[in-house]
């Protein structure tokens, strides 16, 4: 399973905003699986707020603890879905 690199991401992004596209979701299809500890993330969802774009996360919020990172996507962030997580 092949990783698209940033430039990638921001192109079809890039691609998206100009054929009309309002809102990315962004889910834990590739590695790695869950989409907030992926290192792409950050500029990913960046470029989708400067394009004044909605951004949907769906996560198991499994990093939500980490305030660092909870400040930095706080306010390019319109929602964020969480998965059912169980504990044992």
């Amino acid at each position: 399973n092949e990783q698209l690199s940033l430039e990638e991401y921001i192109d079809l992004i890039n691609e998206a905003a100009g054929l009309g596209c309002k809102t990315v979701i962004i889910t834990g299809v590739s590695s790695p699986s869950e989409p907030l500890l992926s290192p792409l993330l950050l500029p990913i969802i960046k470029q989708i707020y400067t394009l004044d774009m909605t951004t949907l996360i769906y996560t198991n919020a499994v990093v939500l603890g980490d305030n660092s990172l909870c400040k930095k996507i706080h306010n390019v962030i319109w929602q964020i879905s969480f998965s059912k997580v169980m504990y044992l």
